[in-house]
């Protein structure tokens, strides 16, 4: 059985946001992964996105990034926001 989408929630869930091709690159070793091809992991992508719930959403490119991320909403942010609100979190300032 290949499940190309279940490498591609895990890796979304080990890493955090990601491009496609930063996805196909740390997949194509799993097994039942999409073998490093960027289109078979926009497909996984879009299998994960277009459930009933949700596993997988495709997050606006923001200003400096080259190509809008992938994340996965199984599991809430670090920092606690909705995964379309959240953003890293600032670098802690010493008093």
């Amino acid at each position: 059985m290949h499940l190309p989408h279940l490498a591609v929630l895990a890796s979304l869930l080990l890493r955090g946001p990601q491009t496609i091709n930063e996805i196909a690159t740390r997949t194509e070793r799993y097994r039942e992964g999409p073998q490093g091809d960027p289109a078979a992991v926009d497909a996984a992508i879009d299998r994960l996105a277009n459930r009933e719930e949700p596993l997988a959403v495709r997050l606006a490119r923001r200003s400096g990034e080259r190509e809008p991320r992938i994340d996965q909403c199984w599991a809430a942010s670090v920092a606690g926001a909705p995964l379309a609100e959240a953003r890293p979190l600032a670098p802690a300032q010493t008093p």
